[in-house]
């Protein structure tokens, strides 16, 4: 009587998630009845039946679709890596990343031929995680992501390029998976390329608790409100002197800073006023952020029906019909407001973009407030040019602008 297969540690629910119960009985086992508990709360229960009786009866269980219903994003709220913009820190992910466990009763046939759950049978599993990540059946797992599965540095759960451009008065958020983790690096750089400042915070966890986090790492953050936990050396004051930094994370021994992820590189650029910036939730299960500068274009769309009817009519007055007198209405109208864009971008940037139109959360930022988007499914590439740019489009609906009058 055992678990004997598990998902791994840490996995996905888009694809299944199988947790093989073994039970002997000396009676025929019929089901098996289960309970899925994520985040401590049962989520579900249900019969399965046996799938093969080699060795005592084993049940093949798919936790999948009740996982899914209970880790970000959700339709109501905003996901907790998408924080505030203009403070320091680390933020704790507890809603994108879901511990989650499997409790199993034996339920036979009695000699009366009823159905019952025998008394002292229950058996609980391993506790697992789950991440929202959108994985190839090529690649399903997510290993690569995750301290100590992954093979050299862990990768962030970003799909962005390892280089990107970043306004000094941008926010940026950074998410991970914490394990074997409690700090992180800072390497600041100057125009020629030498180092002149090299920070190591602390990140607040322990190494041994599973996670989620997401650091902060914009400009705007860096230098905002709030303070560090800094292990060793100190942030600069601008980035007057700063042409571009880098971002880590490890560990720390006591006396010095041990990497365990890749790095991020972040070169700085001077913010443009007719700039639009989007964040997404990324194709891993975390935050992922971009600055549109190509040609916008703001749309707003009204649409309906004209309706005619015969105006009022007042014999007591001369003439009974007023010229003011309208016999025209509008209804069934609503109102879209839309961003559409063009951008030129190089291969790789297009290629992580396009999966900001199936993104399940979207956010334009605008007037410092983050305002729900939806993008329009359409063409991801308008255009390849021999000099390896695309010009995309995209059409980003917002929500928070939309009306509509019967």
């Amino acid at each position: 009587m055992a678990f004997t297969i598990y998902p791994d540690t840490v996995s996905t629910p888009i694809h299944p998630q199988f947790i093989r119960n073994n039970r002997t009985s000396t009676a025929d086992a019929e089901n098996v009845i289960c309970t899925l508990y994520a985040n401590s709360t049962a989520v579900g229960t249900w019969r399965k039946s046996w799938s093969t009786s080699a060795a005592g009866y084993d049940f093949d269980i798919d936790v999948r679709s009740f996982v899914s219903r209970a880790i970000a994003p959700y339709s109501y709220q905003k996901t907790t890596f998408f924080g505030e913009l203009t403070t320091k820190g680390f933020i704790a992910n507890t809603d994108a990343f879901t511990p989650y466990y499997l409790y199993t009763e034996l339920e036979i046939r009695n000699s009366s031929g009823f159905l019952e759950t025998v008394s002292g049978s229950g058996e609980t599993s391993n506790t697992l995680y789950a991440v929202n990540a959108v994985t190839p059946l090529s690649s399903y797992t997510v290993r690569e992501y995750y301290q100590p599965s992954a093979t050299g540095d862990f990768k962030f759960l970003s799909d962005a390029p390892s280089a990107q451009d970043v306004g000094t008065q941008d926010g940026y958020f950074l998410s991970y998976l914490q394990r074997g983790t409690d700090s992180a690096n800072f390497i600041f750089y100057n125009a020629a390329g030498s180092e002149v400042r090299n920070v190591v915070v602390n990140s607040g966890n322990n190494t041994s608790a599973e996670g989620m986090r997401t650091i902060k790492t914009g400009p705007a953050q860096i230098l905002g409100t709030g303070s560090w936990t800094i292990r060793t050396g100190t942030f600069p004051t601008s980035f007057n002197s700063v042409d571009y930094y880098t971002v880590s994370v490890g560990y720390w021994d006591s006396s010095a800073y041990n990497r365990e992820s890749e790095v991020r590189r972040f070169d700085i650029v001077p913010n443009c006023a007719w700039e639009k910036r989007v964040f997404f939730f990324g194709r891993y299960g975390g935050a992922e952020q971009y600055t549109f500068k190509g040609r916008i274009e703001k749309q707003d769309r009204t649409t309906g029906q004209i309706g005619h009817f015969a105006p009022a009519w007042d014999i007591d007055t001369n003439p009974p019909v007023q010229p003011y007198s309208r016999g025209i209405v509008k209804t069934d109208m609503s109102s879209q407001v839309s961003y559409d864009i063009t951008e030129p971008l190089d291969n790789e940037t297009a290629d992580w973009l396009r999966f900001l139109r199936r993104s399940p959360e979207a956010y334009l930022l605008e007037g410092g407030q983050y305002i729900p988007i939806t993008v329009e499914p359409s063409e991801a590439v308008v255009e390849v040019s021999r000099t390896g740019q695309q010009d995309v489009r995209f059409t980003l609906v917002l929500a928070a602008e939309n009306t509509q009058e019967l």
